[in-house]
């Protein structure tokens, strides 16, 4: 009777065991990484033999896809130290090889996804996958010193042919053909796995050509620390791009540096690179701080550098080698300036904006381009800390509204809301309402009537506001009745908030100064774990663009920053480019977006600084 009973809750434990890990599948499979993880962890080590293999496996891939690389890869060395041999070792190996990835350690996981390929047992569709994955390693800084170690401790066939196929790349884009025709020689073509056989042919026939030149592009990137979800994602962005234009002879390759989120390592990374006679240019971190040490260190280098995303004013003036892509703050006030005077007519323009540096540096530029024709704003308010309640700003800039309707005009007969809708947003009693005028005897409403009049004196209203300011100033604007033309940041890019019906019926026509345009066939290069496709876009079109340069020329820096300040009108994913000498390499291919209908229309971009023809991206 006592062995029945212990058998019983030997049945019942591992059932809750089996019930425990396929909620855990399930919650991975819907995305919901942390939850699984969360069920994983209330199995315990305790739990049925039969399933430890797979929780540890499954825990691992949760911590993964949820950002914790160094929990994932705490899990699997653990588990591959503790355990002699295990059927889902191949799959825990192929993760540590992501890891690797993540880090930017692309020697590593070549040798992490070789082994896994050796210990698979033949699953096809998990070797196939290997392959993808290997081919994203070619031309991304493989260490000689870690093929030629692996040449001599691998023994399988394939894995051999891999070495050969990376060692071949290499040896091209250091401009050696023969010795790239040596280690294809060694190849059987029969061997080569189907995933792998278009770059073996390319390979073959960039082999019998003639010498040329590589251009090698140093990447500075938070890849640990503070910043690495960002730097990672930027990274895997270029590492896309590089993928999706891979061609033996494009003749670029990466050399790709960690400052671990640390200025004084982006010092010493950037100084490592300047001195490295085989780089071409230079990309920086995102960081603003880091940017601008990037740019400082320039002094009389030739080596171009990439400002990928930093929109502060002023770095491009400290070298005439400095490439700024994303567009300074200065020249986004000042080409919402010009939208607004030029495309909208307007010539009464009201202002209201973060007291910040982001506002001011943006108001100034604005202000001042209107000065420059001759415009002087009719209002400008500003606002500090969340702006929950902006009462005061709205209402003076209602004031100035009124101030603008002509005399004779006052008196008219407005007929507005049944009571104020300025009280009503912030919960006043019931006493603080209008009286309904009786049918019949409609009484004129005048100035003191505060919001109940549409008024449409200000022809353009600049908020360059913040991303996380856009609910609460969208949800406040349509209070005080005001008929005007909204002119924004990219920071109203956001249409889950827009498309809220207290909010887009009222901003529809909204203006939007960008630096991204909206983009529907984007799909097919976005990785289904990308947390923030912005920064992954930002690096897949960065790539995209030193890879357009380095088609026109050789490994001569100078010849590369000529190229890159003559570019105009290139357009990669979300992001376009266009330098001009007059305006310091700072590119000028900010684009107007309307917003109506519940989306966004690209009404063009800006061409040095003319606004030109709407660009349709190919399908």
């Amino acid at each position: 009777m006592g062995i029945g009973l212990l058998s019983a809750q030997g049945w019942f434990r591992q059932k809750t065991v089996e019930d425990r890990f396929n909620k855990a599948v399930e919650y991975y499979n819907e995305g919901r990484f942390g939850a699984a993880e969360s069920a994983l962890s209330k199995i315990g080590a305790k739990g049925a033999e039969e399933y430890q293999e797979a929780v540890q496996l499954m825990l691992m891939k949760s911590k993964y896809r949820s950002g914790d690389f160094d929990g994932a890869r705490s899990v699997g060395i653990s588990y591959i130290h503790n355990v002699d041999y295990t059927d889902y070792q191949h799959f825990i190996v192929e993760t540590l090889g992501d890891i690797f990835v993540e880090d930017g350690n692309y020697s590593a996981a070549l040798r992490q996804y070789l082994i896994a390929r050796r210990t698979s047992k033949g699953d096809n569709v998990f070797t196939r996958r290997l392959n993808e994955k290997v081919i994203h390693l070619f031309g991304l800084n493989i260490s000689k010193d870690v093929i030629s170690e692996l040449f001599v401790t691998e023994n399988d066939t394939v894995n051999q042919i891999i070495l050969r196929l990376v060692e071949a790349f290499q040896e091209l884009n250091q401009s050696n053909p023969e010795q790239a025709a040596q280690q294809l020689s060694y190849v059987y073509p029969e061997y080569v796995p189907d995933e792998l056989f278009a770059i073996y042919e390319q390979l073959i026939l960039a082999s019998y050509q003639e010498k040329s030149t590589i251009v090698t592009i140093g990447i500075v990137a938070s890849l640990t620390g503070l910043d690495s979800n960002e730097g990672r994602t930027f990274l895997r962005g270029i590492q896309q791009a590089f993928k999706h234009h891979l061609q033996v002879g494009h003749k670029v390759s990466y050399i790709i540096l960690d400052n671990v989120s640390d200025e004084i390592e982006t010092a010493r990374a950037i100084s490592a690179l300047l001195t490295n006679p085989s780089i071409t240019a230079i990309v920086a971190p995102l960081g603003g701080r880091d940017a601008l040490i990037a740019a400082s260190m320039v002094n009389n280098s030739t080596i171009p550098i990439i400002i990928p995303a930093s929109m502060q004013d002023g770095l491009t003036d400290l070298s005439p080698n400095i490439f700024q892509f994303n567009s300074n703050l200065s020249m986004r006030g000042v080409f919402a300036a010009r939208y607004a005077m030029q495309k909208l007519n307007a010539t009464s323009i009201a202002v209201i904006a973060p007291a910040d540096a982001y506002g001011k540096t943006l108001v100034d530029a604005f202000i001042k381009e209107l000065d420059i024709n001759g415009i002087v704003p009719v209002s400008v308010e500003w606002y500090s800390e969340d702006p929950k309640n902006l009462k005061s700003e709205f209402t003076s800039i209602r004031k100035t509204a009124w101030s603008l309707v002509p005399e004779e005009n006052t008196d008219e007969q407005y007929f507005g809301m049944a009571f104020d809708s300025l009280d009503a947003l912030f919960d006043v009693s019931t006493e603080d309402f209008f009286d309904l005028p009786e049918e019949g005897n409609k009484k004129k409403l005048s100035r003191s009537d505060s919001t109940e009049i549409v008024l449409e004196t200000i022809q353009a209203l600049y908020i360059p506001a913040h991303a996380a300011e856009v609910s609460y100033l969208g949800t406040q604007f349509p209070v005080y009745n005001l008929k005007t033309t909204i002119i924004g940041t990219e920071g109203w890019n956001n249409l889950d908030i827009l498309n809220e019906g207290s909010i887009g019926p009222h901003v529809n026509g909204m203006v939007v100064v960008s630096s991204e345009y909206p983009n529907e066939r984007i799909d097919e290069v976005l990785p289904k774990n990308i947390s923030n496709p912005s920064v992954f876009y930002l690096g897949y079109d960065t790539a995209q663009m030193l890879l357009h340069v380095a088609a026109k020329t050789h490994n001569d820096p100078s010849a590369f920053a000529m190229q890159l300040s003559n570019v105009d009108g290139i357009h990669g994913k979300f992001h376009s480019y266009s330098f001009d000498k007059s305006h310091k390499n700072v590119n000028t291919a900010l684009h107007v977006l309307k917003y109506e209908n519940e989306s966004f229309r690209d009404l063009g971009f800006f061409q040095g600084d003319s606004l030109a023809k709407t660009y349709y991206p190919a399908p």
